[in-house]
Formats: C-alpha cells, structure tokens, sequence
C-alpha cells in the first residue's frame, strides 16, 4: 500500500468517526435530549440520580421536544446564567450554546394545599374548626419513601412546645395527606385570626426516587362577620321615650354552637343619607346597659332637648360586632318619622 492509500484510510476513518452516532446521555456528551412539554414548557430532569445534568463549557445542547407532564422547567443553572447565548428553535428542536457551566433541574412544585375539618364552621371548608387532615397536592406522583417526612404544624410566633410534630401521613398518588386527627382532640380546634405554619423539615420523592424540599406553608383562618341587625322603632307616649329595637344576631360561628354577636354600634343622624362614621352610642353584652327581653335587644331614649321629635327626624341604623371584632354591614334604616 502506497502512502497515499494509508493517508485516505485515515480520512476515511476520520469522517467515520464524525458521523458516529453521540446522542446517548451521559455526562461526556455534548448532545443531550431534554422531556419537556411545548406547550407549557413542562420537562424532567436529565440526570435522576442527582436531579442536574453538567455540561461542559462551550458544549452545545439540542432538545428534542417530547410531551412529559408534571415537571416545571426552570431553565439553565450556572455560574452565569446571564451568558447563556439565544435560545434557537427549528420544527420542535431547541439549541441552546452554553457559554459556562450549566444545569438543567425540574422542580416538583406544590399546586394545592388544603384542610380537611370533621365540621366547618360557617358551611364553608375553607374555615375549619376541628382539623383532620392537611392535603398537599403535587404536579407529578409521589413515590414511596422509606424515610419518614419530618413534620411540624405550630401556630406561627407560638413557643416550640404549641408546635404540632406528626409523622402520620398516607401517600395516594400526587397527594401527600397528613392526618392530625391524634392531635387534634374534639375540643381542640384553630383559632381565628391566627397564622399557621406547615413544615416538612426533610425531603419527599417523586416517583422517579428524586428527592425535593417542600417549601413552608403560611396561611391565616379568617374571622367571619356577624349576620346584620334587622331594626325596629317604637315611639312610647306615656313614658315620653324612643324604643329601638332588635333580634340579637348570631356571629355566623356555626361550628362552635348559637354565639351571639357581643357589641353593637348604633348610629344616628338627621338626614338618612350622612352618618357619621363613628357610631354615637356602643352597647355591649357585658356591660348589660340595654333591656334585653329573650333575644331581642330593646334600646331606650328619653326625648328631651337632645331628641326634639318636634324640630328634627332621627334616623337610626346599626351595626352588630362579635366577640373577633368582626363587623357586620349596616342593617335597615329607622326613623321617628
């Protein structure tokens, strides 16, 4: 064989070799293919056994577009981010030049977060009473975990020992379902006005085996407002008095039994259309300075030079409060009229 037949063999070798097939994943390949949904951009990670795919720097990454549910695409990770070149799109088929060291991660993110109660309180499940069970629901299956999610429920600025610590929980396939129901007893129940706090201290698997963090998780139980006061008025001759008049209204608390509204702020004026925004009388249950005739409120005032039924119409309306502060609306207007 002359030198150049040994020289064209080595071309040929070499052509060969550049056309050798390099789409396999692994961390020495330049060309990776990334699961991710178009539409949305929902992928998965490349590499399950850490949850990153490194490439080198310089390398260049072609994505094939594959429909993958449940995994968010958070896009390249690296020193710089900043330096990653224009993202390039040809029928379904991404590019993207990496000028530094970059990741690509999914994130199992948590899209609902509910409460489970054994009665609400006002017919509504968003405002529990005694609480049973917290649902967190994922974008993509949970996988079974032999290690146990650490998890602490407290009342949020309460010292550690109010904190609720319960590792009873059950897994049915995207929902993590935390039962509390050895915790929270009959007469144990969230209290309005408060701020919770929901911590999984450890990490929770996908059902690829990929570990996340569950993120904490606030939330407030908002007082409801009382039902408002329907108000009548009575004129007394022979005792030269006013009488207004009304049911007692019940503070909308249906799981906690018939409470009443505790306060109620009486407002008067001369004109049925300007009241003034502070109330001109409060009365309160426990102070008692009103006639209470089962569960109707009876308020009385004597017409003198403060109430000339001669000069002036009074018009009178009234809101209820109870015992959260919690303010009704306004009820119906009276008048001496």
């Amino acid at each position: 064989m002359n030198k150049w037949g040994l020289v064209l063999i080595i071309l040929l070798s070499l052509v060969l070799s550049a056309c050798s097939d390099d789409s396999e994943l692994s961390n020495n390949s330049n060309r990776v293919y990334l699961e991710i949904e178009q539409s949305n951009q929902y992928g998965a990670t490349i590499n399950p056994g850490n949850g990153y795919f490194v490439y080198d720097k310089g390398a260049i990454a072609n994505i094939e577009l594959e429909v993958v549910t449940g995994y968010n695409f958070e896009g390249w990770q690296g020193t710089n981010a900043s330096e990653l070149a224009a993202v390039e799109s040809n029928n379904g088929q991404w590019k993207l030049n990496m000028d530094e060291d970059k990741n690509i991660r999914a994130e199992l993110k948590l899209e609902n977060f509910a409460l489970a109660t054994t009665s609400p309180v006002n017919g509504e499940e968003d405002i529990p009473y005694n609480l049973k069970k917290i649902i967190l629901t994922f974008n993509n299956k949970l996988g079974i975990s032999t290690t146990y999610p650490q998890i602490n429920f407290s009342k949020v600025n309460a010292s550690d020992d109010e904190g609720i610590d319960n590792r009873d929980f059950e897994i049915e396939d995207n929902q993590l379902i935390i039962n509390l129901g050895g915790n929270f007893l009959d007469n144990s129940y969230l209290e309005f006005g408060e701020e919770y706090e929901l911590e999984i201290t450890n990490r929770i698997l996908d059902e690829k085996g990929r570990s996340f963090a569950v993120p904490n998780i606030k939330f407030k139980i908002e007082t409801v407002a009382p039902e408002a006061p329907f108000v009548g008025i009575d004129l007394i001759d022979a005792n030269n008095q006013l009488e207004i008049f009304w049911q007692r209204t019940k503070d909308n608390l249906k799981g906690l039994g018939d409470k009443y509204a505790v306060e109620y702020r009486i407002y008067r004026s001369i004109n049925d259309k300007e009241f003034s925004d502070e109330p001109y009388k409060i009365i309160s249950l426990a102070e008692g300075d009103f006639q209470l005739d089962d569960l109707e409120i009876i308020l009385r005032e004597d017409i003198n030079e403060d109430v000339d039924l001669f000069t002036n119409i009074y018009y009178y309306k009234v809101r209820a409060v109870n015992e959260y502060g919690k303010v009704s609306e306004f009820s119906n207007i009276v008048s001496t009229e």
